[in-house]
């Protein structure tokens, strides 16, 4: 069979079938694609609104949480400006007992090589009251040391007892310690 068919028809009538196919191919063409653009966009339809759902359930859970946060910083502040309120009253009525402040210096003054004091607490009971007692932890490198830091407590004037447990005597070296002193203020 001959590839080459001959056309009897005139060039303006083969250019205008030409060009009237070329134009039932392009519709052609068009129309499938814009059947596949509307099936694709019915299709991301649900996929669409299930992202926007999503979005909005995350935003609002997003502004929950900045919101307890928030609420949880006040609360937080609120406990810490109550607790330092508690702190400025008990210093205020420490530092109304007499001679508190000469006391404290006078133990730091004789707290010698190898005694590391971490904290020192008192207790007199009544803001104006003489009688008074003390609590000072620490730890010491030494059994001497420590016993050292004892008597020398022992021999302020202001201390009537420095009184150590005999269990802190029990490890060699890196010795925590608590001695209780108890005492009067007034001389």
């Amino acid at each position: 069979m001959n590839r080459d068919l001959t056309n009897f028809l005139p060039e303006d009538k083969k250019r205008a079938f030409r060009q009237l196919y070329l134009a039932r191919v392009m519709t052609a063409l068009v129309s499938m694609l814009l059947v596949v653009l509307f099936a694709h966009i019915a299709l991301m339809f649900p996929t669409y609104l299930y992202v926007r759902q999503e979005y909005d359930v995350k935003a609002k859970r997003l502004a929950d949480i900045a919101d307890t946060t928030e609420k949880s910083k006040q609360e937080e502040v609120s406990k810490r400006i109550t607790s330092l309120h508690a702190n400025l009253e008990r210093l205020h009525g420490f530092l109304a007992q007499p001679h508190s402040m000469p006391m404290i210096k006078s133990i730091l003054a004789i707290s010698g090589k190898g005694i590391h004091i971490t904290s020192i607490s008192s207790s007199s009971g009544e803001p104006q009251a003489t009688a008074f007692s003390m609590r000072i932890t620490g730890v010491a490198d030494t059994r001497e040391q420590l016993r050292a830091y004892q008597l020398s407590l022992s021999a302020l004037p202001f201390v009537s007892s420095a009184d150590l447990p005999l269990s802190a005597f029990a490890k060699e070296k890196d010795i925590p310690f608590s001695i209780a002193i108890t005492g009067t203020t007034t001389p």
